[in-house]
């Protein structure tokens, strides 16, 4: 839990960071000397039109990689189907050399047929060889080893959301959410206090409750000994409850297959605001107002929603980490 001095942060941040910067700041002013070369008579439009292609190009891949592609393919698969495109296309390019620049000891023909196919042959041999899935989790047992060396790593996913990796210590099953502990089970002395705490906080029994988030799978066994109707569980990640099933206890998978629980797959502030629905109980157990993305549950516009929402007489709770001071 320890960590990482600035100065090894700035070390190693160096060492990773350098050598790619310095290749990608030095190819920009290559290849805007071998357009200008290309057609002398605009040489000076040279810089614009390399740096448009090249921020087309940054658009294009980084949606390919980050929409597209993932969740459908490991981290090592998808950058490769973005990567290799680029690559051939570049030394497809590279067999039209200009005037003057045709000192190439290649022939042309190879470096307009032969390489750009041996490029795509070798990613085509490693992807449906298992090549790159068998790098991909090599990089991942190691990433995690490092991160969190006591722990057993059971399994990883890349989803559209985020990198998961359930592991196991001793008696107890973490989850991951990009190297952050998502939740822990089993845990009852904290998971129960706080369920009984919430489900009390109204002033009648809570019949129908919305939990945005999930601690742990433990939260909804418990919520079951409360005189309940209806708890709906809004998710983001479509996978999560996949990675985790095969390792709950008996009592967790009974809960899950409850008709008095309903896993709901979307964004919790999305949800809210489209659903006519109203509650007795609205918890917000998300994380702290860290990133954007979880601002969003703490901002005017959110409780003036989640307001909406409530039954009369309901209430509603958030969670927000602080200091003893």
């Amino acid at each position: 839990g320890e960590l990482p001095s600035l100065q090894s942060m700035l070390i190693t941040a160096s060492l990773c960071t350098l050598p790619l910067s310095f290749g990608i700041g030095f190819s920009f002013p290559v290849v805007c000397l071998l357009v200008g070369e290309l057609d002398p008579r605009r040489r000076k439009l040279a810089v614009g039109r390399v740096y448009v292609f090249e921020s087309l190009g940054a658009i294009v891949g980084g949606l390919a990689s980050s929409v597209v592609l993932a969740g459908r393919l490991s981290t090592w698969e998808a950058q490769a189907t973005v990567a290799v495109p680029l690559m051939t296309l570049a030394v497809w390019w590279a067999g039209f050399p200009p005037a003057g620049l045709s000192a190439n000891p290649l022939p042309s023909a190879w470096r307009r047929r032969v390489l750009p196919g041996a490029i795509v042959g070798c990613w085509l041999l490693a992807l449906l060889s298992g090549g790159i899935g068998y790098l991909d989790q090599l990089a991942t047992h190691s990433r995690f080893r490092t991160l969190v060396p006591q722990a057993h790593l059971l399994e990883s996913r890349q989803t559209r959301l985020a990198h998961l990796d359930l592991a196991r210590f001793e008696e107890q099953y973490t989850l991951y959410a990009n190297s952050q502990a998502s939740m822990t089970w089993p845990d009852p002395y904290r998971i129960r206090p706080f369920v009984h705490f919430t489900f009390t906080t109204t002033p009648q029994p809570a019949r129908r409750v919305l939990l945005i988030g999930l601690r742990s799978p433990e939260v909804l066994s418990v919520a079951l000994t409360h005189s309940i109707e209806r708890l709906d569980v809004v998710l983001s990640d479509s996978q999560l409850i996949d990675l985790i099933a095969p390792v709950l206890s008996a009592a967790d998978r009974r809960a899950l297959a409850d008709p008095r629980i309903s896993l709901i797959l979307d964004d919790g502030r999305r949800f809210v605001a489209r659903s006519a629905q109203q509650w007795d109980l609205i918890v917000a157990d998300v994380a702290d107002p860290d990133t954007a993305a979880k601002n969003r549950f703490f901002t005017v516009e959110w409780m003036r929603t989640v307001r909406r929402r409530l039954a009369p007489k309901g209430v509603f709770l958030t969670r927000l980490s602080a200091v003893v001071s």
